[in-house]
């Protein structure tokens, strides 16, 4: 059976809002998601409301962030309407909905809202237009729109029938369509300087909110320095708010907007192994992250994972660029996946990778992310033509992308996620032989302090060999050459100092575990500090809890002022210290390497 038949994507996904003709549609709000950073959006605009009475605002957030969703759930909100209003209320929450309607009363009929699609046009002109078109003034009761008619207009509806409605509200969508229009032309732009006072100055009838994809300043480089000035003057009017969905939002959407009742249970073991990855690195991920993954199918755990990182990038768009993933009909996009694959398949990293090479690799060319897509494009090509298998093609595809949006997804490739990446169809050995096969081909390396593989650069000098002989010489470490390494600094009693005048210090030293008690004994403050931190080192294979027992017995025993601290990462420290100093020498030295990046990066 095909994929298509069992898997599709959510009818409210599959379209972008525009506010102007979607504001009053209850079938915009089906299966509408508030996530918890929007949330925070609205309760930090009602709190200034509240607090200080100030009533315009921007919402910044790159494109596809969901403002413009936003926009239309706190329409439905306080427009009066009870129908929407229910709806809104059931998506938004009890507690927020409660938060706003204090913070704006709704009286009899709730608010009026004017949406407002921006252009590259005179605002006054546009939203003039808008009242005509929603019903606020006649077309005939007006002639030309300045901006101190449309000024005026908007005091006189904002205060109108005040124990009737709560006020007015202004939805500036696309604002900066206007700002674009303004610097090209080099026109002014006071006339929102004009729309933000007089709505914090109308003791809450007025509420202005401008939707804007970045900073005022963003839009303003091209003008001069006394014109951005200028315009950070008049965004210095605006309260301005981020609206951006963060990762673990976003794979919540994207396990809504993936409709099936198919279940992926043979994917558990992938998908709790992916999810133990991202809490390594990141111990806020949810709790229950394995089961929303599993949500995701066909998508491959990582794949899920990486989607949200990769729409980030400048070569992104946020969630339009996620769900524009999900409806695309393009080549080796998800739509065509579905057509072409059974129930078995999976939409795997392999994939994601041939989707991107074919679809946005220009856009990644043009990108900061261009000169590592170009290493990883050419380890690809190059595994290719040494007759590699497909499992080889598949772990390199996999291992390239874990290490393009490694900060941004908190996974990286490592043994265990690579393995089970590639369950049913090789053996956990046969996974570990190829991954040493790519290793010695020069297309991959591990990298000790992630844990983890990466796409190795391409150079033609064996750094991994040279490095094994030189720590043949390098058995034990000298500490004052560590010491010299760390850079250690003596930490200041800052407090202390501003409180009292008195200005003391901890000197700041490591020590080998198994001459700790020596050291303190020989090593006394004799600078002027008031006491030691000392980090120790086990350099004789101690375990933990004896470890931990050597350093209590050193503290009670001691007379010195000292704390002593053992980090889980100390056991590490020797390690990745005798590699840092054997490989000093090779630093030194005037070694050219053949770079196999392409001449074009």
């Amino acid at each position: 059976m095909s994929l298509s038949d069992l898997v599709h994507v959510a009818s409210r996904f599959q379209r972008s809002i525009r506010i102007d003709t979607d504001l009053h549609d209850s079938k915009i709000l089906e299966g509408f998601v508030c996530p918890r950073s929007s949330a925070y959006v609205l309760l930090t605009m009602a709190q200034h409301i509240v607090d200080t009475g100030h009533t315009a605002f921007t919402w910044t957030g790159p494109y596809g962030s969901g403002k413009s969703s936003l926009v239309v759930a706190l329409s439905a909100l306080l427009n009066g309407n009870s129908t929407l209003q229910n709806q809104a209320v059931a998506i938004v929450g009890k507690n927020i909905t409660d938060t706003l309607w204090k913070a704006l009363p709704l009286k009899k009929k709730g608010w009026r809202i004017l949406p407002v699609v921006g252009q590259r046009s005179v605002p006054a002109e546009v939203i003039g237009k808008a009242l005509i078109t929603n019903g606020f003034i006649k077309k005939k009761d007006v002639g030309t729109w300045t901006d101190d008619l449309v000024i005026s207009l908007l005091i006189k509806l904002a205060k109108e029938r005040s124990n009737i409605y709560g006020g007015l509200i202004v939805f500036l969508d696309e604002m900066g369509k206007f700002l674009e229009g303004a610097a090209q032309d080099g026109v002014d732009i006071y006339f929102f300087q004009q729309l933000a006072e007089i709505a914090v100055r109308s003791k809450g009838r007025l509420l202005v909110i401008g939707v804007l994809h970045q900073a005022f300043e963003e839009y303003a480089q091209r003008l001069t320095r006394d014109q951005r000035d200028e315009w950070a003057k008049v965004q210095g009017r605006f309260i301005d708010l981020i609206v951006n969905t963060a990762g673990e939002e976003q794979l919540d959407l994207l396990a809504r907007a993936i409709q099936s009742d198919y279940s992926a249970k043979h994917l558990t073991s992938l998908c709790q192994t992916v999810a133990n990855v991202v809490r390594a690195g990141r111990p806020s991920a949810a709790i229950d992250m394995a089961i929303t993954l599993e949500r995701c199918w066909p998508l491959h755990p990582v794949v899920a994972c990486l989607l949200g990182p990769i729409s980030r990038r400048r070569f992104g768009q946020n969630q339009r660029s996620l769900f524009g993933f999900l409806n695309s009909a393009e080549p080796f996009g998800f739509q065509d996946f579905l057509h072409n694959a059974n129930e078995k398949d999976i939409f795997g990293p392999d994939h994601l990778w041939d989707y991107l090479r074919v679809n946005l690799e220009p856009a990644i060319m043009s990108s900061p992310d261009s000169h590592r897509w170009s290493i990883a494009v050419e380890a690809i090509e190059r595994c290719e033509t040494m007759g590699a298998s497909m499992v080889h093609i598949q772990l390199l595809k996999t291992i390239a992308l874990l290490d393009l949006f490694r900060e941004r997804s908190g996974l990286s490739a490592t043994y265990d996620l690579l393995t089970d990446s590639v369950l049913g169809k090789v053996s956990n050995t046969e996974v570990i032989d190829i991954l040493k096969q790519l290793q010695s081909w020069s297309l991959i390396i591990y990298r000790k302090h992630l844990g983890a593989f990466a796409i190795h650069a391409g150079s033609d000098f064996d750094l991994d060999h040279a490095l094994k002989e030189m720590l043949v010489s390098f058995q034990d470490v000298d500490f004052r050459e560590l010491r010299a390494l760390a850079g250690l600094q003596p930490i200041l009693a800052k407090r202390h100092y501003h409180e009292t005048g008195a200005l003391r210090w901890f000197d700041v030293d490591l020590a080998p575990l198994t001459d700790v008690t020596t050291h303190i004994s020989i090593e006394s403050s004799s600078n002027g500090a008031i006491g030691r931190f000392l980090l120790v080192i086990p350099t004789a294979n101690e375990s933990k809890s004896m470890a931990s027992q050597i350093c209590q017995a050193v503290v009670h025993t001691s007379s010195e002022n000292v704390v002593i601290g053992l980090s889980t990462a100390s056991w590490r420290v020797i390690d990745l210290a005798r590699e840092f100093i054997a490989i000093r020498p090779y630093s030194r030295c005037q070694i050219t390497i053949r770079s196999r990046t392409p001449k074009d990066v």
